[in-house]
């Protein structure tokens, strides 16, 4: 079952809705042990092979010390994060450091560009090389602590209608990674990333 994975989330504006989730606190009031019960429950659920929960660094625990946290706390193989550049580096985090937290418990790379946001502590998603978050750093991070699992670029435009089109933003994350990685090719793969 390798390379499937799923995603939960809400909607509306109920107790349970991202939106009212991350209006909820400006930084958690973290107690770790708390929130790590729930992904071991979770994780026990997961028996069949290769089917994994990742918690992702975002909203409230975008920084890589607090999901990190969590995903020890719970201590079970098949809770694993997933490391969003973009929502660590938005949160204080820097790139090769946060990459080294993260690192012990990685299973799944985010990477976009973005750029802060007057008055917002959430970043916008941005064409490759026009916002803040360096490719080339966590590219080479990455290779530096041998990852070798999944790279995927991610593109709100649900949550941002205002950001380009998926058509435009796609062809130029892999037009970008390509040129990092010295790839030639022509095919829509990019064989120098990742698995």
């Amino acid at each position: 079952m390798d390379g499937i994975f799923g995603r939960l989330h809400t909607r509306g504006d109920g107790p349970g809705s991202r939106a009212r989730r991350q209006q909820r606190v400006k930084r958690p009031v973290f107690r770790g042990e708390i929130f790590a019960g729930n992904p071991l429950k979770v994780g026990g659920f997961c028996t069949p092979d290769g089917v994994e929960i990742g918690l992702e660094t975002h909203g409230d625990f975008a920084r890589a010390e607090y999901a990190a946290e969590i995903v020890s706390l719970a201590n079970h193989p098949k809770v694993r994060l997933i490391w969003d550049v973009a929502n660590s580096a938005a949160a204080g985090d820097e790139i090769q450091h946060a990459a080294r937290v993260v690192q012990p418990h990685l299973a799944h790379v985010h990477l976009r560009d973005a750029k802060p946001v007057a008055g917002s502590e959430h970043w916008l998603p941005v064409l490759a090389g026009d916002g803040r978050v360096s490719f080339a750093e966590a590219v080479a991070t990455l290779g530096a602590l041998n990852y070798d699992g999944f790279v995927s670029f991610e593109w709100e435009k649900f949550w941002h209608p205002e950001i380009e089109e998926p058509e435009i933003a796609l062809p130029d994350f892999i037009n970008a990674i390509r040129e990092l990685v010295g790839d030639r090719s022509d095919t829509t793969e990019c064989s120098g990333v990742g698995k």
